[in-house]
């Protein structure tokens, strides 16, 4: 609580306390609000054709398939497969 009631006193200051000199509050147009939305969705699809076609994450290969031989007990197995 301590570290919030910091927080509210510097916005206090630097945010509240300088309204009534900036006059009317800044709002951006349609034409900011489109272009900041439309360079973000055009880094979202570079980081989505990098990840598909540059080698980011390297491909997954599966495990090797084991082959399991059942012996009756006491028997000792001439050779071990792998």
């Amino acid at each position: 609580m301590v570290v919030a009631g910091g927080i509210l006193n510097r916005l206090n200051v630097s945010i509240f306390g300088h309204w009534s000199y900036y006059g009317p509050v800044y709002f951006p147009s349609w034409m900011e609000i489109v272009l900041s939305l439309a360079l973000f969705s055009i880094g979202i699809v570079i980081f989505i054709v990098a990840v598909k076609y540059l080698p980011v994450f390297p491909k997954e290969e599966p495990a090797p398939q084991l082959e399991v031989v059942l012996e009756p007990a006491g028997v000792v197995p001439e050779t071990v497969r792998a």
